[in-house]
């Protein structure tokens, strides 16, 4: 018997267990996982991390009563003892109406493969290198004074995913990644920056040396900030941090946010929640997508939608609890995010920025000043400062707001997005108030 076989007939004995213990449905999902990760200061190793861990998730439902229970030792009287305690917690919660797994039409037998395994991985010796070139890149600059450590690592997986709605299926996931922090100065100031890089396959990364010089980059950038005058400026996102306006608007759009009416887009479907043109897509099946994945872990696959199409909103993003909340066919929506991102525009970053007298570029973010329910929008922030269409100093320790719907309706893409990680490209936003001086 092939392990694989052998993995299958070990959920399959749990879920049948679940069965005779009074559930009448059963999702068994199971993750292995290996990760190794390699960090050097100085040029010299200063640790090396090795995991290994599988855990299994057991859901039980009692007719429209579900608990769920985390299995992390496969002994035979633990696993028994985590039924148990699922079934009791199932008898106890209350009943929803909405609980249940699959319909058996909404599943699939066949899944297109996105390429996200990378059999061939680092070696350890070649990731203590890999991490070395990369810190020895970002010390080339004369002001940058420090190291704050390099790393590399790669991480490998296989989940499987078994329900008592007929779905069975399995795949294996592989990355790597690389990161870099270092220390620049000037005037006795010091900054910290960093860069990092991931993909799922190990040739997919970017050269060290381009990793550990735009480390250097983004310190220096930071060196020597000055004070600005609070007002209502444009802002341009860097693309690194436009990711955030992406996952702002998704966690707006979700459906169990829609479903409590607890989000200031909860009326805005079918309606213009971007400008005209611009499209939010959200794609499993992106070839080595970092999000890609063959299906959910709802035994659900999907294809390349949009979420929002020439600046209206088009579907929500749904699990089957909140699709049937709803009164949607889950198949018209999108069944949970994999690659969301939203499509490049036509103008270069330096386009975009190029007909602003005063602005700010963001470069960082801190804080979690997203509020989904009221649309506010609060960070603080820091970056450079945009004069005649040209970032020309740096800033910090200032805050950016703004109403979300507002923003959203008045935003411009650029066109550097990389498709190997999709998100967002640069984003410019008109109008957003700057706390300074």
């Amino acid at each position: 018997m092939s392990d694989t076989s052998r993995i299958y007939t070990q959920l399959e004995d749990i879920a049948k267990e679940a069965k005779r213990k009074g559930a009448t449905d059963t999702r068994v999902i199971l993750k292995q996982a290996d990760s190794v990760s390699a960090e050097i200061l100085n040029g010299r190793p200063v640790e090396l991390d090795k995991t290994e861990n599988a855990a299994i998730q057991l859901d039980v439902f009692l007719g429209k009563k579900q608990a769920t229970t985390i299995i992390q030792s496969m002994r035979a009287e633990n696993i028994s003892a985590a039924i148990d305690s699922a079934i009791a917690s199932a008898k106890l919660s209350s009943e929803n109406p909405f609980a249940g797994l699959a319909e058996k039409s909404l599943l699939t037998t066949t899944w297109s493969d996105p390429d996200i395994y990378d059999a061939s991985v680092p070696t350890v010796e070649e990731l203590f290198e890999m991490a070395k070139e990369t810190e020895a890149a970002g010390m080339q600059e004369k002001r940058v004074k420090q190291s704050d450590g390099a790393s590399a690592g790669r991480q490998k997986s296989h989940l499987f995913l078994l329900q008592s709605n007929g779905f069975h299926g399995d795949y294996e996931r592989s990355s790597s990644y690389i990161s870099s922090v270092v220390i620049a100065e000037s005037n006795g100031r010091m900054e910290r920056a960093g860069n990092s890089d991931a993909a799922i396959y190990t040739a997919d990364l970017q050269d060290t040396s381009e990793i550990g010089m735009e480390a250097a980059k983004r310190a220096l950038q930071k060196l020597d900030a000055r004070k600005v005058k609070s007002g209502q400026y444009p802002v341009v996102f860097d693309k690194r941090i436009a990711s955030r306006l992406v996952a702002e608007f998704a966690q707006a759009v979700s459906g169990n946010a829609v479903a409590k009416g607890m989000t200031f887009l909860k009326d805005a479907f079918g309606k213009q929640v971007l400008p005209k043109g611009m499209n939010i897509v959200d794609d499993p099946t992106i070839k080595r997508g970092l999000g890609s994945r063959p299906f959910n872990t709802e035994g659900l696959t999907s294809t390349r939608k949009f979420l929002v199409e020439d600046g209206k909103l088009v579907r929500w993003l749904v699990d089957l609890k909140s699709a049937r909340q709803l009164g949607l066919d889950i198949r018209d929506h999108i069944a949970g995010t994999s690659n969301l991102f939203i499509e490049n525009g036509a103008d270069t970053p330096e386009d975009l920025m190029s007909d602003i007298k005063e602005g700010f570029l963001v470069t960082g973010l801190m804080g979690h000043g997203g509020d989904t329910l009221t649309g506010n929008f609060s960070f603080g922030a820091s970056g450079l400062w945009i004069q005649n269409g040209k970032p020309t100093f740096a800033v910090s320790e200032v805050t950016i707001s703004g109403d979300m719907k507002d923003m959203f309706v008045n935003m411009t893409a650029a066109n550097d997005m990389d498709m190997k990680k999709p998100s967002a490209p640069t984003m410019r936003i008109e109008g957003m108030t700057i706390g300074g001086n």
